[in-house]
């Protein structure tokens, strides 16, 4: 099974993804069910892939990309004051610091951007 852990954060994907995403850990599921051997991406494992792709359309594949779903949840947003401008988004609340960049450009990254905080009802 695959698990995606991200520390209070929610990512969000789009339905076609979702519903890709859902039927290829319903394969490893029913694999589970059924007690086979190979429950990773195996023959049995792409011999119902290829089925369900086959007799529904869908486009169920052994590779997972949540480049852009990753990429969305850098909420941390620091620009250089400097002449470089460069923008650099991050996941935790940590300041850009590179001792070269400093050097090289003379700026300091300044915070632009941060998620809103959510009050978690405690």
């Amino acid at each position: 099974m695959h698990f995606l852990y991200m520390k209070a954060e929610q990512v969000t994907l789009g339905l076609f993804l979702t519903l890709q995403t859902l039927l290829h850990e319903m394969i490893h599921y029913y694999q589970r069910l059924r007690g086979t051997s190979d429950i990773d991406h195996g023959a049995t494992f792409h011999f119902h892939m290829e089925r369900i792709n086959r007799e529904s359309g869908a486009n169920i594949t052994v590779y997972h990309d949540f480049d852009q779903e990753y990429e969305s949840l850098k909420r941390h947003w620091w620009k250089c004051n400097g002449p470089c401008a460069q923008v650099v988004r991050r996941l935790a609340d940590r300041t850009p610091g590179s001792k070269a960049h400093k050097r090289k450009c003379g700026g300091d990254f300044i915070k632009v951007q941060e998620p809103k905080r959510m009050r978690t009802g405690l």
